[in-house]
């Protein structure tokens, strides 16, 4: 109930602003983005891994000791990536490796695409009613450091379910407070705009932060 109050709210709270500067308000749909974040993470995971293999030690990237250290290629690649990826960093690869294995190929990551897809195409559906969209950044306020240290890795992504979207389709998008908890935490919305429409989106985000802060 708290969650719901405060995305409730805290977006109210910015339309009313937005209304105050001028603004006509329309409520939209998109019903795709609500398979946006799975797909982000099946696109985000393939592409670190095909992008991190670059660092071989040879070419980028740190090389852990000297190529006469090794007898071959396989052995300095691997002391090169234990010593220069973190865990987090491996996880990714190796998720993504499997991502873009033959088996897992057509079934994840062709799909996420064509998920990817729709978002977009969800998204030019609505940009044809209006210039720029409205919504929550995330489905709570910001966790403490005891909290994300009792967190799994899966729960950090649910704070990523209204970014990501944006994000997987490559439009423009800010994120800005507009209120705060009685805590002090800050309390932000987002705003998201056309394709390459950058100008207009800052141009709304900056007036809105303006009549929030006076």
């Amino acid at each position: 109930f708290f969650f719901f109050f405060f995305l409730v709210g805290n977006m109210a709270k910015a339309i009313n602003k937005l209304k105050e500067l001028g603004a006509s308000v329309q409520y939209v749909s998109l019903p795709t983005t609500k398979a946006a974040l799975s797909a982000y993470y099946i696109v985000a995971l393939a592409e670190a891994a095909s992008n991190l293999a670059r660092y071989d030690g040879m070419e980028y990237g740190h090389r852990e000791g000297s190529a006469r250290d090794y007898n071959t290629f396989s052995a300095m690649l691997n002391a090169t990536r234990v010593t220069s990826f973190g865990v987090d960093v491996v996880t990714r690869i190796l998720s993504g490796n499997f991502i873009l294995s033959r088996k897992m190929y057509e079934s994840h990551y062709v799909k996420a695409q064509q998920v990817r897809q729709k978002v977009l195409q969800d998204f030019h559906r609505v940009f044809e009613e209006v210039h720029c969209l409205v919504g929550p950044v995330s489905p709570g306020v910001a966790p403490t450091f005891e909290q994300v240290q009792g967190m799994v890795e899966t729960d950090g992504f649910a704070f990523d379910v209204f970014t990501v979207p944006s994000s997987l389709a490559g439009l423009p998008a800010v994120s800005l407070p507009v209120t705060r908890t009685a805590q002090g935490l800050p309390l932000a919305v987002q705003l998201i705009g056309k394709r390459l429409n950058e100008q207009l989106v800052l141009h709304i985000g900056a007036s809105l932060e303006q009549a929030t802060q006076r």
